[in-house]
């Protein structure tokens, strides 16, 4: 990695830890936390590392955990308890560890304790494939941002084994094909293949990941591909074939259980689309605050809606960062843009602050 990333690394931990006060966030469908007592969860094969959230395993008691050193490893269903100490004292735990990832959703937390060390990869468009409208950089993307912050072992830019984006690309079945194969399909190849002159090995890699990051949409908007079925017999929302992954909450559905199929314990994260600037069949809405395919009458926000659904039914993790970007600061501003698609530097910066923020 080059050298700013080590200073992006210290910076995203200071950032980290202020925002988490040093321990894990709340967990979706769970009671609120206190300073004093949290919730944990995890899937039967986690471990979870106190000693990357500045803390000292003091006790762990249930059988469905083992602990070793500040490390304590999920080694079945069930509950458990544990205190860990740090520079401000005890900080009790209630451990709820379900049998795979699918079981539990969305609940894991997005901090270092969880993943560091270990391996994420990424599906995406040219937002995630590291085009920032005037040059490609993989090293200051959201991805690579986050990355560094919870201390992900390897490098977001290796377009081999982690980064799976390619820019123009769809997450729904059989469309722009003349930029590279859709979400859908990509987690159901068998063997390396390329697009856009560049190897990507998404079945090699899949098996042995610990989080996955789907994000995927804008194009589908450009194309008038519909949020959901709606009635429509000829669509469907939870799709067993990969050619029928032709709504965004389908194809997301669809991705999900492939990924969990390949992977039983692999954490994702799926995020909707970005808000953007008008252009061709594409207009604001609401004053400005949302963005409609005048072609379709769909709402772009709406297949943030269309996504969280599929990350409830499927097992996944959904943060809502529509609110990053709007009308003032992308719509009509040069601040994190240069062509109202594609966040620049600061506006991957943003991105990345934003998912900190909501990791819980």
């Amino acid at each position: 990695m080059k050298a700013t990333r080590g200073w992006v690394c210290i910076l995203s931990l200071l950032m980290a830890f202020a925002l988490f006060g040093c321990a894990p966030s709340g967990t979706d469908g769970l009671p609120p936390q206190t300073a004093e007592e949290r919730t944990l969860c995890l899937a039967v094969g986690d471990t979870y590392d106190f000693s990357q959230m500045g803390l000292l395993l003091a006790q762990a008691e249930g059988e469905c955990i083992q602990a070793r050193g500040n490390i304590i490893e999920a080694v079945g269903e069930g509950t458990a308890s544990v205190v860990a100490t740090g520079a401000d004292g005890a900080v009790g735990y209630a451990v709820r560890v379900f049998p795979t990832a699918r079981e539990l959703g969305g609940r894991f937390s997005l901090d270092r304790g969880m993943f560091f060390g270990k391996k994420a990869i990424v599906f995406g468009d040219s937002i995630t494939d590291g085009y920032m409208g005037d040059e490609t950089n993989y090293d200051e993307t959201y991805f690579a941002l986050l990355c560094d912050a919870l201390g992900i072992s390897g490098e977001p830019g290796d377009l081999v084994n982690c980064n799976f984006a390619c820019g123009g690309t769809t997450i729904t079945y059989g469309r722009r094909l003349q930029f590279g194969i859709s979400g859908a399909e990509r987690v159901t190849v068998s063997q390396p293949f390329y697009d856009t002159g560049r190897l990507r090995d998404p079945a090699s890699n899949i098996p042995d990941a610990d989080l996955c990051i789907i994000f995927y949409g804008t194009n589908d908007f450009d194309e008038n591909i519909p949020a959901r079925a709606e009635g429509d017999a000829s669509l469907t929302d939870v799709p067993t074939r990969m050619e029928d992954a032709r709504t965004i909450k389908g194809a997301a559905h669809y991705m999900i259980e492939q990924l969990h199929m390949r992977n039983p314990q692999l954490k994702i994260l799926l995020l909707p689309p970005l808000y953007r600037r008008k252009a061709g069949n594409l207009d604001y809405a609401h004053g400005g605050k949302d963005v409609v395919n005048t072609v379709t009458g769909e709402y772009l926000s709406e297949y943030g809606a269309a996504l969280r659904e599929a990350a409830q039914e499927c097992g996944a993790k959904f943060i809502d960062w529509y609110p990053v970007f709007d009308f003032e600061n992308f719509g009509v501003s040069s601040q994190y843009t240069s062509d109202g698609l594609h966040p620049n530097r600061e506006g991957h910066r943003l991105m990345f602050e934003f998912l900190l923020a909501h990791a819980g």
